[in-house]
């Protein structure tokens, strides 16, 4: 089993090192000559733009600081309402570090992809006996964990071929003569040149690209667009996926009810909605906490009138 890993990193590590070596220009960049005729000139636009940017920089400071008003950072008991993400506050945001795979058992400690958040530990649910394919699915005594049996090990050796033929077919395809790279000469009175070399330009940054999908595709193997099921294994942060991450949509504050729906910072996500808790009749002071008939929700408490 550890031999048929190493053989399968062995292989990857031989594809990317000749894409990245076929990636490399061979021949001489020649760099373009700028000609600027009035330096003067642009020597004193930077200094009106900076005193311009400065007022600017200065009422966005003073609006930051209005906003970040309720971030846990300044008041830690936001993450004490019912439906935020967790009790602990990391970096502003307020999350699970029993669960989370970003901040698993202290701030800025992530775990690996093949592992998982579990009582603030990162675990390989693959082989853990403790958490054997999930969070607190503990194996009886004198048994093993191990969730690959002979089928799975036919389909290692399967992934094997295809990892040795996908390295195949990239050294052969970087192995193609390409067109040589090279940067326009720029010419601010001839325009038609200009254009010109833009399409060529575009032509030659083309083959290099490709490079770099085939580079992004092998990284983002084990990423929830291409798994979803990823996302409902026991101790993933939700059973939605969001920017390659499992979120809840019912409660996520970065993606309440849909992807990249936030919430302002006066708001919770509750049913994937945004509401205020502290007027909120239906959520007051947190989700699902209704007041009854006849009562208002005035700074997240029920007045009775």
């Amino acid at each position: 089993m550890k031999f048929l890993k190493l053989l399968f990193l062995l292989a990857m590590l031989i594809s990317f090192s000749a894409i990245t070596l076929s990636a490399t220009p061979t021949e001489d960049v020649s760099f373009p000559d700028f000609d600027f005729e009035d330096k003067e000139n642009s020597d004193h636009l930077p200094t009106e733009s900076q005193e311009t940017t400065s007022s600017l920089r200065g009422t966005n400071r003073f609006l930051a600081q209005t906003r970040a008003y309720m971030t846990c950072d300044k008041n830690p008991r936001v993450c004490e309402v019912q439906g935020s993400a967790g009790p602990d506050c990391c970096k502003k945001m307020c999350v699970n570090q029993m669960t989370d795979w970003f901040n698993c058992g202290k701030c800025g400690k992530k775990c690996r992809y093949t592992e998982i958040c579990c009582e603030g530990q990162c675990v390989n649910p693959m082989y853990s006996k403790n958490h054997c394919g999930g969070c607190n699915n503990e194996c009886k005594k004198g048994s093993v964990c191990q969730v690959y049996n002979t089928q799975n090990m036919k389909f290692l050796k399967l992934l094997f071929l295809l990892a040795m033929l996908i390295s195949f077919s990239a050294i052969t395809l970087s192995a193609t003569p390409t067109e040589d790279v090279s940067f326009p000469d720029f010419d601010f009175e001839d325009k038609e040149n200009s254009d010109h070399h833009q399409t060529e330009s575009q032509e030659t940054t083309s083959s290099l690209r490709g490079t770099n999908r085939v580079l992004a595709q092998t990284r983002a193997f084990m990423t929830c667009d291409k798994n979803p099921r990823v996302c409902r294994v026991q101790g993933s942060a939700g059973p939605d996926c969001c920017k390659k991450m499992c979120v809840n949509q019912m409660t996520d504050w970065f993606n309440c009810g849909k992807c990249g729906k936030k919430c302002k910072y006066t708001e919770i996500c509750c049913k994937g909605k945004c509401v205020n808790p502290m007027y909120n009749k239906n959520h007051c002071g947190g989700c699902n906490n209704k007041c009854k008939k006849g009562s208002a929700c005035q700074y997240g408490m029920c007045s009775y009138a």
